[in-house]
């Protein structure tokens, strides 16, 4: 087959980071990959790198994911392109798609993964009837859990979408082998004296993560207890100033983009993920693929994919973020238990059946 996928950016996102693992897959398979993002200025460079690698063809718009230049880009490429399925990912690539695909004679099979539980467009129920028709575009609506699919349905209230669900994957092994290529000297930062916490996440605008209520967990627990932050975006300023407000700059580290997120999974005390929805946590199947305890927000998305409660604290409580990483790290049998359970549990979110999941709703 000769497959497209279509998304905004190459940014630090869980789709962005899935595609860099799932589309050489789809290559080894004998099918023709190609990606067209909207603009790849702001791009990872290990991502470019990855298709680069795996000689996956990148077609740049060069403009922003919100003008409608994408409409005639990516209904030119289909055009002369002939694809056989092209697979959008999140909004608004997932509108020009529908949109270019509706005003073009083509056989092309329109795919759309959803990867959140909500979004803002549907707080305006007056946007259902425009939604209702861009979805019914696509041939086949991926949800990421089944959670994320029973959302889209009700907000949809139609009947006239082919809806399957395919979770997300992730490369354990590359997580487990991520030390045996660092250098580990460049990771002195971690004192061995402290409790070191980690949080990989971009600052969303969104409402999805919350850093902010992680970083006050931070007043709850001992001066030896450090908390670093990976990731970049819009929120990421507040979120200092709220460091600089409870007076915790010594104790909060902003790591900013990281390529070595599974290095530093691996030698942290405790990953966290504190979060107010989600579709389906990479982070927190990364996580558990790792040799230390994962602990997260109990909200869809990662209370529906950890092995049981233990994991959980709940969400917008910087008391229960702290009574967790306390009740975690003093007591050692728990701390061991969590990180057998969450080895255990993530064997069964393989990236190569991620893929050859979806390579069968092409067919």
């Amino acid at each position: 087959m000769k497959i497209l996928h279509y998304i905004n950016n190459l940014e630090s996102g869980g789709a962005e980071k899935l595609l860099t693992l799932i589309l050489p897959l789809m290559q080894k398979e004998g099918h023709e990959v190609h990606l067209a993002v909207s603009n790849i200025n702001t791009s990872v460079p290990v991502y470019l790198e990855a298709f680069k690698k795996n000689n996956i063809k990148v077609f740049n718009f060069n403009c922003s994911a919100k003008s409608f230049k994408n409409f005639f880009k990516i209904k030119s490429l289909i055009k002369s392109e002939q694809y056989d399925v092209v697979h959008a990912h999140i909004f608004p690539t997932e509108y020009w798609l529908a949109l270019a695909s509706a005003s073009l004679n083509n056989n092309s099979k329109l795919i759309k993964t959803e990867h959140r539980v909500t979004n803002r467009r549907r707080n305006y129920s007056f946007l259902r009837p425009i939604e209702q028709f861009i979805y019914k575009q696509y041939h086949t609506i991926i949800g990421i859990t089944d959670e994320v699919s029973l959302a889209l349905k009700d907000w949809l209230k139609s009947n006239n979408h082919n809806f399957v669900t395919i979770n997300n994957g992730v490369d354990t092994n590359a997580v487990k082998m991520s030390l045996t290529k660092a250098n580990i000297e460049q990771y002195n930062f971690l004192k061995k004296e402290n409790i070191n916490l980690l949080m990989a996440g971009r600052f969303r605008d969104d409402g999805s993560k919350d850093q902010k209520n992680l970083i006050k967990s931070l007043s709850h627990l001992p001066d030896h207890y450090h908390l670093y932050l990976a990731g970049e975006g819009e929120t990421m300023e507040d979120c200092k100033q709220t460091v600089k407000d409870l007076n915790l700059e010594n104790r909060v580290h902003f790591l900013g983009m990281r390529t070595d997120i599974y290095a530093l999974m691996n030698l942290v005390d405790v990953n966290i993920l504190a979060s107010n929805f989600e579709g389906l946590s990479g982070v927190a199947l990364e996580s558990m693929s790792s040799s230390k305890p994962f602990i997260g927000s109990n909200v869809p998305g990662i209370n529906d994919v950890v092995p049981n409660k233990d994991f959980l604290f709940e969400p917008k409580s910087p008391k229960s973020i702290a009574a967790k990483v306390i009740e975690l790290t003093q007591d050692r049998q728990k701390y061991n238990e969590l990180i057998k359970l969450g080895n255990i549990k993530v064997e069964s979110f393989g990236i190569e059946t991620m893929a050859k999941n979806y390579l069968a709703v092409y067919l």
